[in-house]
């Protein structure tokens, strides 16, 4: 039979053992990751990777901190095919879902998760609105990419670790994006 002693240095080796595995599950280099739309380089803690704009990207803004891309490439890439509507929804911190589906027409409905975009493809803009979470909508207008603004990609093998970012650039120089070794946030 155990004893309270022996109990109690059972559950303070058990809090101790969920302590460590927090700790070590945590990502103290959890900031954000900038890339260069000059040079298109990411300077990240693992090393340098070299990224790339989506072709038919157009971006906006849901929120000051809640970025919005959205994509319509003509020919395919590595993680699209041609014709694909592709959207990317950002704010650096909480949420960077990456998602895409086969254009239905200029007007269409896409759900993921928790996240229902509703979007009208222009050839001069995207306009729509947002879901999260069954939150109140939220209108946005995507303007085509320019030098200076995009929507990006990278993906670089660092110590035999695949890493991958994404990230959503405004004509005025505000990003939202992540980087990380998996297709979650890091």
């Amino acid at each position: 039979m155990i004893g309270p002693k022996t109990r109690r240095l059972f559950m303070a080796a058990a809090i101790l053992a969920v302590a460590l595995i927090l700790a070590a599950c945590s990502d103290e280099d959890d900031e954000f990751v900038a890339i260069d739309v000059h040079t298109l380089e990411v300077m990240t803690d693992q090393g340098t990777a070299h990224g790339e704009g989506i072709p038919g990207a157009f971006v906006g803004e849901l929120t000051e901190d809640l970025l919005i891309g959205v994509a319509v490439p003509e020919e395919g890439g590595p993680y699209h095919a041609a014709g694909d509507v592709i959207v990317y929804i950002c704010d650096s911190e909480t949420l960077a879902t990456w998602f895409s589906t086969d254009r239905a027409g200029d007007a269409m409905t896409i759900a993921f998760r928790d996240i229902t975009v509703d979007l009208e493809i222009g050839d001069d803009e995207v306009t729509g609105t947002v879901v999260i979470d069954d939150g109140e909508p939220m209108a946005f207008t995507a303007n085509p990419a320019t030098e200076t603004s995009g929507l990006f990609t990278a993906e670089s093998t660092f110590d035999g670790e695949t890493y991958r970012g994404g990230w959503i650039v405004l004509e005025d120089g505000r990003q939202a994006g992540w980087w990380g070794n998996a297709w979650g946030r890091h």
